[in-house]
């Protein structure tokens, strides 16, 4: 219905405000964090990093992408783990789009 608030539901991911469900993959929980991509996400190859704070990653170059509320101790964590399985998260990321 038009004007009405999209569906929500945790285990599938944010909702668009057209009413479908955009799925996350979980890739890797560690150190408190989970590592995750989005089904609908664009370029850079990035992952979400989600623990005290929320992060994004570009997983080729390495670099933070953005940090909302991260530490820096949490942040240089994720960053060596998204390094040490780097491979694992490209090769997912162009299993999901392509």
């Amino acid at each position: 219905m038009a004007g009405d608030a999209p569906h929500t539901h945790p285990s599938l991911g944010k909702p668009k405000k057209l009413g479908y469900y955009v799925l996350m993959v979980t890739l890797l929980r560690s150190a408190g964090m989970r590592f995750v991509i989005y089904t609908d996400d664009h370029e850079p190859a990035h992952v979400h990093v989600y623990g005290d704070g929320e992060a994004r990653i570009d997983m080729v170059k390495l670099t933070v992408i953005s940090n909302r509320g991260m530490k820096k101790r949490d942040l240089s964590t994720a960053l060596t783990i998204v390094q040490a399985n780097r491979l694992m998260f490209v090769e997912k990321w162009n299993e999901i789009h392509g």
